[in-house]
């Protein structure tokens, strides 16, 4: 078994706009897509009424499947962007940096270079961009810079109509430097996306996605909507302490799941819970493509399973058998074949 990683060179040309799919778009049955009011909405926004959108919406309310439908189903020359190697896997695209050869340093929109060929941009209809909560403002006022001129035209984005997605409760923008911070205060208020100085001329419509996929469970869901707005009260804080398991460094019978703070503590947590199970393992190596921090992995490159072993699901299944976070138990394992049955 082997696992297939790709990530996008800073160096690879830029790919044509294609219409309907989009670049690189992930496949995947539209049909079983469950075409509710709002996905409806955001493809009338875009294929009829021209307008940019910014999709948002909590955890599970269908982000990524909406941009699926909409980059499927478009009759524009569409690009999908996002602002790192593992976003761009997730939506098969490219990112920003890598679409645009922007230095990865903060970008001065005024010092945007000629490209000789532009036909690429001129053929540009629909942008999006996908965790635009970590696109920083100074790369949002680049994108927007870069198409003004490479397209000749003035209007926001050089007229290319933009679709943004992203929770703001997630990711913010990386700036680690107290110069730059510095910089995003005095120039900006802050480095977020949109916080660019292009909205003051574009004022995309905000979509809030509402319908909520991931989980069923209404007292789930209304804990999870409360941690997530900081608005969690002591009745609900008491139901999320029943499921709690207390980390006395003693062995728990069961399948559950262990909150942790870092990457190594995760690690060293389910390397230990294998070593418990008496089975044969078997290790599967990650094919890697391209230019990818090893940092941002989505698991380990020398993945060790066992029969028994409780694993978790990294992406949605196309026919919704699971999502992203299911959790299972691998029930057979060999060299042609990995079966997972689901908890």
């Amino acid at each position: 078994m082997k696992r297939t990683s790709r990530a996008t060179p800073s160096t690879r040309p830029a790919p044509s706009p294609t219409r309907g799919r989009g670049a690189g778009v992930a496949h995947g049955d539209i049909s079983r897509i469950d075409l509710n009011a709002q996905f409806l909405q955001a493809r009338d926004l875009i294929e009829r009424q021209g307008e940019s959108l910014f999709i948002t919406g909590k955890a599970g309310t269908g982000k990524s499947t909406l941009l699926q439908y909409l980059r499927s189903t478009t009759n524009k020359e569409t690009v999908v962007l996002a602002p790192t190697g593992v976003a761009a896997l997730n939506v098969g695209g490219q990112t920003i940096h890598s679409f645009f050869q922007f230095p990865p340093t903060r970008i001065d929109p005024q010092a945007i270079p000629q490209r000789r060929d532009t036909k690429l941009f001129q053929k540009l209809e629909l942008l999006i961009i996908d965790e635009v909560s970590m696109v920083r403002a100074d790369v949002m006022d680049g994108i927007d810079a870069a198409l003004r001129r490479y397209r000749e035209n003035s209007a926001p984005f050089g007229g290319v109509q933009v679709v943004l997605c992203g929770d703001l409760f997630q990711l913010p923008p990386i700036v680690r430097d107290a110069d730059l911070q510095l910089f995003f205060n005095q120039h900006y208020g802050g480095p977020y996306f949109f916080l660019a100085h292009v909205f003051a001329e574009l004022r995309p419509y905000v979509l809030d996605l509402t319908t909520v996929y991931r989980q069923r469970d209404p007292a789930f869901i209304e804990v999870l909507n409360k941690i997530r707005e900081r608005r969690l009260d002591a009745e609900l804080f008491a139901l999320l302490k029943q499921r709690v398991i207390p980390a006395d460094g003693q062995p728990h019978e069961g399948n559950f799941l262990t909150l942790t703070t870092t990457n190594e503590t995760a690690w060293h947590t389910n390397q230990a819970r294998l070593d418990q199970i008496r089975a044969p393992s078997l290790t599967s190596s990650a094919v890697i493509t391209g230019i990818f921090d090893p940092s941002a992995y989505p698991t380990e490159a020398e993945l060790e399973l066992k029969r028994g072993a409780q694993v978790m699901m990294l992406k949605n299944d196309p026919e919704r058998r699971w999502v992203n976070g299911t959790l299972g138990i691998v029930s057979v394992l060999n060299e042609k074949k990995v079966r997972v049955k689901i908890a």
